[in-house]
């Protein structure tokens, strides 16, 4: 069975995920999975919203370079990518 474009970025993210530092991935699953609130990470963590912010993008970055080294094409990449920046903005 082929797999939809959305288990395969799925699949690329879940392949990069551990990858990350163990705090990055705590960051990741909290914002991106959980969908906690960045307020309420904000209170449970000590962080100021810009630290989150900086942290996101830090994991944003991170993310990239791990699903560039999955060899993938680049119009792949920014799929992938994309569907990172929507699941950020939620």
């Amino acid at each position: 069975m082929k797999k939809t474009i959305g288990e395969f970025i799925t699949e690329c993210i879940a392949k990069a995920l551990p990858k990350l530092r163990p705090g990055q991935v705590e960051l990741f699953v909290s914002l991106f999975m959980d969908d906690e609130r960045p307020v309420d990470l904000q209170e449970r963590t000590g962080r100021t919203a810009d630290a989150l912010w900086k942290a996101k993008s830090r994991i944003r970055d991170r993310m990239r370079t791990l699903v560039v080294e999955l060899g993938l094409d680049e119009e792949t990449v920014q799929a992938i990518m994309n569907e990172f920046d929507r699941l950020r903005k939620r």
